[in-house]
């Protein structure tokens, strides 16, 4: 009997410490919930940190004319210090665990290692690693104070990177693990660039170009920079591409299936790669008049236009990265160090060296698979 009683006292315990629920859980009016944060130099020679948190609008305040958000700003040498400092004009402690996206002002990134600027956050063990970061040409104030008045710039920003897959014009977004891994391995990537356009409206627009050795921003690249980075890669999807026919009317190609493969070949001190970019689409649109899109001749025709477009993106692309910035962002490096593994671990140091001058070949294979229901236009 008294092991039975010593047993209902064991679960009734146990039952006790599981289902007590979030004994630690606050009511969100008790936290200073961020949801963007922003690094911009100061002209003190110091950073500023800027907070965006969502602005708790009570039923009756709603239709007011308050603002959704509201903006913190602190300044500092570093941001842990910047940290603690906002914490003194801020109502509540600040939570983090629902941050969206971090903005880096260009000027900042040129002139501190990234690494620098977001060691505190990656050793705080508070923050998740799943915000998405941006560099930003304009300053990560602005960019945070760019609204609507419907929806915060944190979640907008957010939301409108998901449609990196619909366009050529967009690399992939950038967690903070991402980045993390990319300075832990110390070759050179891309940071994707938020900006402000027309009617004052906030868009994703080129990428940074980071050095791996330095950590540091070192150059940009455009939309049909990051077109031909996309068709080399051959990471996307999706997307577009513009034509036009000798007649000067456009069409376009929408990519359905995309590949690229790199073979790297050493020859002495001479680092060459032959890469096969290869696609399958159908297409979207076609204003030439008259056409057939059933006629084979016609769509061998449209194939070599497209071919055409494709290779001088990734051509330009590619001389630009090599004569002007002499750096590697399109991962030729990693192609090499899986085949030459004995040789990568000598000239690593210096890849962006042999980068530069290596010869780089593009055979460029498009397949119209679809025509759509257009038919001829006679």
């Amino acid at each position: 009997m008294k092991r039975k009683q010593f047993y209902i006292v064991v679960m009734s315990l146990f039952f006790l410490c599981v289902l007590s629920g979030c004994w630690d859980n606050k009511d969100i009016e008790e936290l200073t919930l961020v949801l963007g944060m922003g690094f911009d130099s100061s002209d003190q020679q110091k950073i500023k940190l800027i907070y965006q948190i969502p602005t708790i609008i009570s039923s009756t305040e709603s239709g007011s004319g308050q603002s959704i958000y509201q903006n913190y700003i602190s300044e500092g040498e570093a941001v842990h210090e910047i940290i603690r400092d906002g914490a003194t004009k801020l109502p509540n402690p600040i939570y983090t665990h629902h941050l969206k996206v971090i903005i880096i002002d260009q000027e900042l990134a040129e002139n501190y290692k990234l690494s620098f600027i977001l060691d505190q956050i990656f050793r705080d063990n508070v923050s998740r690693l799943s915000p998405k970061i941006f560099l930003t040409d304009k300053k990560a104030e602005e960019i945070l104070n760019v609204s609507d008045d419907s929806e915060i710039p944190s979640v907008y920003i957010d939301s409108i990177s998901d449609n990196e897959q619909s366009t050529m014009k967009l690399i992939s977004s950038m967690s903070l693990i991402d980045l993390s891994a990319d300075l832990m391995s110390s070759q050179s990537f891309l940071m994707p660039n938020v900006t402000i356009g027309e009617n004052n409206s906030l868009q994703l627009k080129g990428a940074g170009v980071i050095n791996g050795k330095e950590q540091k921003l070192i150059g940009s690249l455009n939309e049909q920079d990051l077109q031909g980075i996309n068709w080399i890669k051959g990471e996307k999807q999706g997307g577009t591409i513009k034509i036009h026919h000798k007649s000067g009317q456009v069409a376009i190609y929408e990519v359905k299936h995309l590949s690229s493969k790199i073979a790297p070949t050493l020859h002495k001190d001479t680092v060459t790669f032959d890469v096969k970019i290869t696609a399958d689409g159908w297409i979207s649109e076609d204003w030439e008049f008259p056409g057939d899109a059933f006629d084979e001749k016609y769509i061998e025709e449209f194939e070599d236009l497209v071919e055409e477009e494709v290779l001088k993106y990734a051509e330009e692309t590619t001389d630009k990265l090599q004569h002007e910035l002499k750096t590697d962002v399109i991962g030729l490096g990693n192609q090499f160090r899986m085949k030459y593994p004995k040789k990568w671990e000598k000239i690593k140091k210096d890849w962006n060296a042999y980068f530069a001058t290596s010869t780089i070949n593009y055979d460029v294979e498009i397949n119209v698979t679809n025509m759509g229901s257009a038919g001829s236009k006679k």
